[in-house]
């Protein structure tokens, strides 16, 4: 695969996340149930708070790669959001620490389509 392909690709999986995040904070926002991107978001963050291990979906692995700062590290407390978000705790914090997520998610997307040429 070309690296402009392979960065077409990264950049579309980044895309798909930040998507995800800001669906939830809409939902978060307009809706008192809990919706099916609620439910993927607290999924994937569970299985990356649960720890890298063999069983791990790429999908978290993706999204807790994308999630980390340059040290490796999650730029938030990724077990707590997925707790709050089960707990059904919505508040005013917990939609800043997901948009948060996504401008995070969406600052590396843009560096990758720069990269591309875009």
């Amino acid at each position: 695969m070309s690296e402009l392909g392979l960065l077409s690709s990264v950049h579309s999986s980044f895309e798909d996340y930040a998507t995800l995040l800001d669906d939830v904070i809409v939902d978060l926002q307009t809706k008192k149930q809990v919706s099916l991107h609620r439910e993927r978001l607290v999924r994937l963050l569970a299985e990356i708070s649960a720890g890298f291990n063999p069983d791990m979906s790429l999908r978290a692995i993706q999204l807790a790669d994308m999630l980390s700062d340059d040290l490796g590290q999650p730029v938030d407390n990724l077990d707590d959001l997925a707790q709050r978000l089960l707990a059904g705790s919505i508040d005013p914090t917990l939609i800043a620490r997901i948009a948060n997520l996504s401008s995070h998610i969406e600052r590396q997307r843009t560096a990758i389509a720069h990269r591309m040429g875009r």
